[in-house]
């Protein structure tokens, strides 16, 4: 039998050309494999989402507290649905959506800017769409997640971000508007956990009345009687400044050789005295006197009033800071913005810092 012979004009593919077709090939079968596998899980959330909000408003209260747990583990795609339990019938239920969603909202500082303000978008319009139909009582609630939104955003320039910016100051005129005729009563809020550092509130109140203090005792720095033996030392000034008001002359007489050794003059202890006066008058004319001073820095005093328990109070400090162009004010306000449940007084506070970021970046003069 005749050997076959090669036909010497035949061109064979070159080795590495095989190879690199072969690459493109299998990068292609992965990109296509990977593309329906997100298309399917987007599929699968989508389905699943329509499939647990059907219905919902004819669980039990339990059942729609253990349905909204299912619906925040579908990600940024179910916050619009559990933004609207916020009007939930039932307060437990509203309750369980508020913490879900200022939860989110914590987990959202480590994403890009742009991601974490699509997502603060979709909360924005969420809450949008229900803010006419909260209880006054929950009014408190929303605007907590409003202004933890604006303090997330004020400072960024993408385009995202601006976007999410604007709807949160929308958002906040519409609560605003709902707000004048009657305050929205803050007996039912929740504190929000500060996701950084540089957002914490001060630790404790101003108004160190007895008959006060059990509205602020877990976020203040323990009362002398339960803990006797704490050096003042330890103590933040306005803690110390607090003792001031104690009944005890002891306490009193401690408290004022703590800020003196701090540094305070006499002339400023007097006026911590009477930012320590269980009394608003005092504390009202403290604000007035205070703020046309020029041989003392009125800012500290300021901010601490800010912080006061009565309502009369940190509304007039607000205004008397909002003639103060100063970093370190606008950002002790951005802390009481995430923490300052009382809504005028948040829309002023809002109006301030957004005045102050518009001359900063040239847009008001």
């Amino acid at each position: 039998m005749a050997k076959s012979i090669s036909n010497p004009f035949a061109i064979q593919p070159a080795p590495n050309r095989q190879r690199w077709l072969a690459a493109i090939r299998a990068v292609g079968v992965l990109l296509l494999l990977s593309f329906g596998l997100i298309l399917a899980q987007t599929g699968a959330r989508q389905w699943l989402l329509e499939h647990w909000a059907e219905g919902f408003g004819e669980l039990a209260s339990e059942q729609q507290i253990v349905r909204l747990n299912q619906l925040d583990t579908l990600g940024d795609v179910a916050i619009p649905v559990i933004a609207k339990r916020l009007s939930a019938e039932d307060e437990s239920v509203a309750l369980a959506a508020f913490e879900l969603l200022a939860k989110r909202q914590s987990e959202w500082t480590g994403r890009s800017d742009d991601s974490m303000a699509e997502a603060h978008s979709e909360l924005m319009a969420g809450l949008a769409e229900i803010v006419d139909q909260l209880p006054t009582a929950r009014l408190a609630w929303l605007n907590q997640l409003l202004n933890q939104t604006l303090v997330e955003c004020v400072d960024q320039q993408s385009e995202p971000v601006r976007v999410a910016y604007q709807q949160a100051n929308e958002l906040g005129a519409m609560l605003a508007a709902r707000a004048r005729p009657a305050r929205a009563p803050t007996n039912h809020v929740r504190p929000m956990v500060v996701r950084a550092p540089s957002l914490a509130p001060l630790p404790v109140s101003l108004q160190f009345d007895p008959a006060d203090r059990a509205a602020f005792r877990e976020a203040s720095t323990p009362e002398p009687d339960d803990s006797p033996a704490l050096p003042l030392s330890t103590w933040n000034t306005l803690s110390v400044i607090g003792l001031l008001s104690s009944n005890r002359t002891a306490e009193r007489d401690q408290a004022t050789a703590e800020l003196a050794r701090r540094g305070l003059t006499p002339e400023e202890i007097r006026i911590a005295n009477q930012l320590a006066a269980p009394q608003v008058d005092v504390r009202l004319g403290l604000l007035e006197s205070i703020r046309g001073r020029t041989d003392i820095d009125p800012r500290p005093w300021l901010l601490w009033l800010v912080e006061d328990v009565n309502r009369e109070v940190r509304s007039r400090a607000v205004d008397a800071l909002a003639g103060l162009d100063d970093d370190a004010v606008r950002a002790t306000l951005r802390k009481r913005l995430v923490t300052e449940a009382d809504v005028e007084i948040s829309e002023r506070i809002r109006s301030l810092i957004d005045r102050t970021r518009l001359a900063d970046v040239g847009l008001l003069r």
